[in-house]
């Protein structure tokens, strides 16, 4: 059955929402530097008319002070979306999820979370907050201001950059010692801040997760909202394969969007079948938040 629309016209409109020199990108970043990356999810919906992709990043930007920091963002593309473009050429929108529980407010400050909080508000209802270390370091979040463990992902992050050059040269050419360089530069940090710890907005959220992920994500009315009436849900992205969209990877480039892209145009959800594991979990993204 023959669609309004291709495969490659998808592509190519992901593709477009790469950023111009100078510019922030207009694709979802999940090692953006304002922002600490905590989870993503991709809602597509298609008839023989009108497709549409909306991902959601959820984060937790300091500089929106204490709950305007954390931010469920939408990211709206394809020709079945209503949304007008912003001032900045995005179709988005942002969602604030979360507020104080009644033991009081959840932050002491701009990002750091109040020692004894018991308690956070997600949409309207109350959830606990666990403060013990045991509770983060069980699911592999690290407190510590700077850990072996963070040093690890960031080399890992560091090595995918210079492995991304290949492709996408950089316009001044990267030193041979780039990576020991920087190697070192940790391992200094590593030794100023080790044993200090820290209890910020990013370790709060990703501490509850996977318990509380489904109300701090988006629901089928909000993400509705910004989509022609009516148009059906396709298919449904816990995990996928993201362009490194800071080291100018573009969706076009990426098997999970090669693959979505082709499922879309023919109408049939089983044509997604990736080979690539998933990098949507806030390990892969260790830059988030490094400004």
């Amino acid at each position: 059955m023959s669609t309004g629309y291709t495969a490659e016209q998808i592509l190519e409109s992901l593709d477009r929402a790469d950023p111009k020199p100078g510019a922030r990108p207009k694709f979802p970043v999940f090692d953006e530097a304002y922002v600490y990356f905590v989870d993503a999810r991709l809602s597509a919906y298609r008839d023989d008319t009108a497709w549409a992709i909306v991902i959601e990043r959820l984060g937790f930007n300091p500089r929106g002070v204490g709950h305007n920091g954390i931010r469920l963002d939408l990211y709206f593309y394809g020709t079945g979306v209503t949304l007008e473009t912003d001032r900045w050429g995005f179709r988005h929108q942002a969602l604030n999820v979360t507020s104080d529980g009644p033991d009081g407010p959840t932050f002491d400050g701009i990002e750091d979370v109040r020692p004894d909080v018991r308690s956070i508000r997600i949409r309207d209802t109350v959830v606990p907050v666990r403060t013990d270390e045991a509770h983060y370091a069980a699911r592999g979040i690290d407190r510590e201001a700077v850990s072996e463990s963070h040093v690890a992902d960031l080399l890992r992050s560091y090595e995918r950059r210079l492995r991304s050059f290949i492709k996408h040269p950089p316009r001044r050419p990267v030193p041979d010692d780039a990576r020991e360089r920087f190697a070192t530069q940790l391992r200094e940090k590593l030794e100023k801040y080790r044993g200090e710890f820290d209890f910020r907005g990013h370790h709060l959220l990703r501490g509850l997760l996977p318990e509380y992920r489904q109300p701090l994500l988006a629901t089928e009315r909000e993400r509705r909202n910004g989509l022609r009436e009516g148009l059906p849900l396709f298919l449904q992205l816990d995990g996928w394969t993201h362009p490194d969209i800071m080291n100018r990877e573009l969706p076009s480039e990426t098997e999970a969007f090669q693959l979505l892209a082709n499922a879309m145009a023919a109408g049939d959800p089983t044509l997604y079948r990736p080979t690539v594991r998933p990098n949507t979990n806030w390990h892969h993204w260790p830059e988030g938040g490094s400004l």
